[in-house]
């Protein structure tokens, strides 16, 4: 790696196929803020938190361990082309734009994202004032809203395991929401 003498830390570059594994086990762990991840493997139980946004490259995976949960803060995850988000644990989002609607969502539908939730995935709409859009998606496995935004639905919404509200109101918007447990 390169050195930056006026931080005295070392520059850390990725090489193409590379994977960064964050996997602290108890605490909350810092994700930073890049725009040259390759694959990403968020593991180990401890809450992540993204220092900003980031940007994985084309034809490469994030992916989101069972038991580990990963807080955008509000900022937007880009995956390259062809690119995989494979969720298992929760995300929790502050976005108002919801999980995957726009380019300012939590993660962004540029270059049109394949996104898997797993059986232990939770998608926790978080945001603390507005108006958080809900995506409509039919694969949800658990969905949580949090914060004391209203959380509007964008469309219809199936849910394969819990829902939960601990704040803020719901705006169904007219759309159909099933649960199938």
């Amino acid at each position: 790696p390169s050195h930056d003498r006026s931080t005295n830390t070392p520059a850390l570059q990725l090489n193409a196929g590379s994977t960064v594994i964050y996997n602290a086990a108890s605490g909350t762990q810092t994700v930073s803020a890049r725009s040259d991840y390759q694959n990403l493997t968020l593991g180990g139980g401890a809450t992540k938190s993204l220092a900003g946004n980031i940007t994985l490259a084309a034809n490469r995976s994030l992916t989101l361990d069972a038991g580990t949960a990963l807080t955008t803060a509000g900022n937007t995850i880009t995956l390259g082309t062809t690119g995989t988000a494979n969720l298992n644990g929760t995300l929790t989002l502050a976005n108002l734009s919801g999980f995957n609607t726009n380019t300012a969502s939590a993660i962004s539908t540029n270059n049109s994202p394949t996104i898997n939730l797993g059986n232990a995935s939770t998608i926790e709409f978080a945001a603390a004032s507005g108006t958080q859009t809900v995506d409509s998606r039919s694969n949800y496995r658990n969905l949580t809203f949090s914060g004391n935004a209203t959380k509007q639905a964008a469309g219809n919404i199936s849910l394969q395991g819990n829902w939960s509200r601990t704040g803020g109101a719901f705006d169904p918007q007219n759309v159909t929401e099933t649960i199938n447990r």
